[in-house]
């Protein structure tokens, strides 16, 4: 797809930076070379969004030790998916206020959302391979030993996480429900 390579740390409609500097990293559009790997109908579901949204974004994030009795010192480059078609739903199931709603995040749950989710992951590898001296050992999460799409899928399904905040809301009354 032309136009489809394109990563900036600027608004994602500005000149794209160089990808071999991590302080640049911010909003990509895909590479042809990780778009072309999606189906058919992902690339067109990922098409339909406004040809200056970015697929992904990617945010260095420096973090201590993550294993026990362990003093090093890690990074790690989040992956947020910027264009989802999964669609989950808050709903109440009591008329007792104090009750907590029902939250269906439904992440992951269309196979668009799948697939871009893998290439994130390969794409935010590759981004991590040009890091040079402030990467010095393996790949802890999901480690080198996951490699195939139903691995580092599998790998997501019990890793994903909200990042920051919320995308977007919907409106809160009930005939809103269908066009969330």
């Amino acid at each position: 797809m032309p136009g489809h390579n394109s990563l900036s740390s600027s608004p994602p409609s500005q000149q794209p930076n160089e990808l071999a500097n991590p302080a640049n990293l911010a909003w990509e559009r895909l590479p042809n070379s990780s778009f072309s790997r999606l189906s058919p109908s992902a690339q067109a579901d990922l098409n339909a969004y406004p040809p200056d949204w970015p697929d992904m974004q990617y945010t260095p994030t420096p973090l201590g030790s993550i294993r026990p009795n362990d003093t090093g010192n890690y990074i790690s480059l989040a992956m947020t998916m910027q264009k989802t078609t999964s669609r989950g739903h808050v709903g109440i199931n009591s008329t007792d206020t104090a009750a907590n709603p029902l939250v269906n995040v439904n992440w992951l749950a269309t196979s668009t959302d799948q697939q871009l989710a893998v290439q994130g992951i390969r794409r935010a590898r590759a981004i991590q391979s040009h890091f040079g001296a402030i990467k010095s050992g393996p790949e802890i999460a999901p480690g080198e030993a996951v490699t195939t799409d139903a691995q580092i899928l599998a790998y997501l399904r019990d890793t994903v996480i909200t990042i920051h905040h919320a995308a977007g809301t919907c409106e809160s009354q009930k005939l809103a429900v269908s066009r969330c």
